[in-house]
């Protein structure tokens, strides 16, 4: 029911709740590794989080993505990411032993099985997390990730529409939208929805390569 995630998210260690928020305000900022160094002493401190153990998992699914993470052979970043990948599987396991109806867990466990090319496993636990929350914003852009590696591009856009309208200032979330209209062959819709976007130091080569792969499809 309407505001039931809110309610569940919170724990009575107030401490816990915001460390649990400013994690969150990372991770969607794509500062990965600020994240997860967050929210590995607040699941030790508070193992019973279950919200903390998912946006743990989300943060982890997630490390793929971020320079970062792309360093040394091609052997030593396989190594990382695939460390990774069993972690963030950890991590979810734990939030939904936890608590059943936490999305996040499903959604971010989902988006690894993606990754690691499970396809059916992946797609059936993101669906189970958008049965839980069908607005839960993280839930959706994993959703949108797998529809598109998947080459599901026009349902993969009616998903990135759904989440451009809930969450329109999130910059990370919106670029998604962007690349996803870019694969629909929208390329004028695509640079004028980037040229808006106003990223920081984390984000702005993601937005500046995009929009440079729009213009020169345009």
């Amino acid at each position: 029911k309407q505001g039931d995630t809110l309610v569940r998210n919170r724990t009575n260690d107030l401490d816990s709740y915001q460390q649990y928020l400013r994690a969150r305000a990372l991770v969607r900022a794509r500062a990965i590794s600020d994240a997860i160094a967050i929210l590995e002493p607040l699941v030790t401190r508070n193992p019973d989080y279950a919200p903390a153990w998912a946006m743990l998992a989300n943060a982890y699914s997630l490390t793929t993505y971020t320079p970062v993470y792309r360093v040394g052979s091609v052997e030593e970043a396989r190594s990382v990411i695939q460390s990774n990948f069993d972690k963030g599987e950890v991590a979810a396991r734990k939030a939904i032993a936890l608590d059943s109806r936490v999305a996040l867990g499903y959604a971010a466990l989902g988006v690894i099985q993606n990754l690691r090319m499970k396809w059916a496993e992946g797609d059936d636990l993101i669906h189970q997390a958008l049965a839980l929350d069908s607005t839960d914003p993280d839930g959706l852009n994993g959703y949108r990730q797998g529809l598109s590696v998947a080459g599901r591009l026009k349902e993969a856009l009616r998903v990135s529409e759904q989440l451009q309208t809930l969450e329109p200032f999130v910059p990370v979330f919106t670029l998604a939208t962007a690349h996803v209209m870019q694969l629909n062959g929208q390329s004028a819709a695509t640079i004028a929805l980037i040229e808006v976007v106003s990223t920081d130091a984390t984000t702005s080569f993601n937005r500046n390569s995009r929009l440079a792969m729009a213009y020169a499809a345009a």
